[in-house]
């Protein structure tokens, strides 16, 4: 049981370190054309 629950732990840390990866790495003119118009927001935030 305490595997299973240290293996689910580990996916979800994978998961969230890729995420933040990828919003780091991202700018916001990048963001705009994968969100296909959804992700106009993007304006209102500062790009540094």
């Amino acid at each position: 049981m305490d595997t299973t629950i240290w293996l689910f732990q580990g996916i979800l840390v994978a998961l969230m370190l890729s995420t933040g990866v990828l919003k780091l790495a991202t700018t916001n003119e990048q963001f705009k054309t994968l969100g296909s118009g959804r992700l106009d927001w993007v304006d209102s935030l500062s790009s540094t």
